[in-house]
């Protein structure tokens, strides 16, 4: 069954369990700093597990002694269950990764990049997209299936800046121009300066002009291609400790720096540095520009 529909989301969303929805969260996390987490919760809790029980309780302090035993009791077991969940989530962490890199390695192999994507399923290719990102110098966030994702599957960060990414696993089908438009509305909510959308396919003309404009950029499967063989260089020159070189394909193509920020314009009214925005309103909603940085003491604007 494929990733679709905010009601399938939340159907799965239901069925799973609090201690599942801990691990998922923790998983997510490096694995070293899963076990830090574990090791200061077992403190945290250990200090409240081994105070002592008062020896007489007066009438007036019942109530407070029967939530202190509570408290105790609950710190009794959690020093041992959430450090255990910690290590459990710090295995999975140590496995997702490997994974992850092994999905690079394996979809930039003897020249099969596109047979070798179209073969996986939509969870793998996500994990694929989320880890090129991450070899591009991006921290990356991954929504995965926990709930509705309001048309976003990743969201980066680099240089205190956010970027959204829908990754959409379709080999034959065109993206239409209503997905570039749902997460064109979701970026002034997130707060975001650029989004992506992914695929292993193609784009429609509408959904490419639609796009053009607005600081979304449209990876289909060729361009998908060249992206993952730019994140398998890099992957490598971490491995042999060596930086890209700035003529490598590491250190080139649309992933190698934010696209929206390579040129940052001076405010044609006052000459002070601009920033780039999102329009929250009117007829250009969604669009991106560049606004002065002392605004609302100067309005200058240029078109990003």
């Amino acid at each position: 069954m494929r990733k679709d529909g905010i009601l399938s989301r939340m159907t799965r969303r239901s069925r799973t369990s609090p201690i599942d929805d801990l691990l998922s969260i923790l998983s997510r996390l490096p694995w070293w700093l899963c076990l830090v987490i574990g090791v200061l919760a077992f403190l945290l809790l250990h200090s409240i597990a081994s105070q002592p029980y008062p020896a007489s309780v007066s009438p007036k302090d019942i109530a407070g002694s029967m939530t202190g035993s509570v408290f105790r009791a609950a710190a009794m077991v959690g020093q041992y269950v959430l450090p255990i969940l910690c290590v459990a989530a710090a295995l999975m962490s140590f496995v997702g990764r490997r994974k992850r890199l092994e999905l690079i390695l394996h979809t930039t192999e003897g020249g099969s990049s596109a047979a070798a994507i179209d073969a996986m399923s939509w969870q793998d290719f996500e994990l694929l997209i989320g880890e090129a990102f991450r070899l591009h110098g991006f921290a990356v966030t991954e929504k995965g299936s926990a709930g509705a994702d309001g048309g976003v599957d990743l969201e980066l960060m680099r240089n205190g800046e956010r970027f959204l990414v829908q990754a959409k696993h379709w080999r034959a089908r065109q993206v239409p121009v209503e997905v570039v438009r749902e997460l064109a509305g979701v970026m002034p909510f997130r707060r975001a300066v650029g989004a992506y959308v992914v695929t292993s396919g193609r784009f429609t003309r509408p959904a490419s002009d639609f796009a053009e404009g607005r600081g979304i950029e449209l990876v289909n499967g060729p361009k998908l291609v060249g992206m993952l063989e730019q994140a398998r260089a890099s992957l490598e020159a971490k491995r042999n400790g060596n930086a890209p070189r700035r003529d490598s394909p590491a250190s080139r193509g649309p992933f190698a720096a934010a696209p929206l920020q390579s040129v940052i314009p001076s405010c044609p009214s006052c000459g002070t540095q601009m920033k780039l925005r999102t329009a929250r309103n009117g007829p250009n909603v969604g669009r991106n520009f560049w606004g002065c940085s002392s605004y609302p003491k100067c309005n200058g604007t240029r078109t990003a």
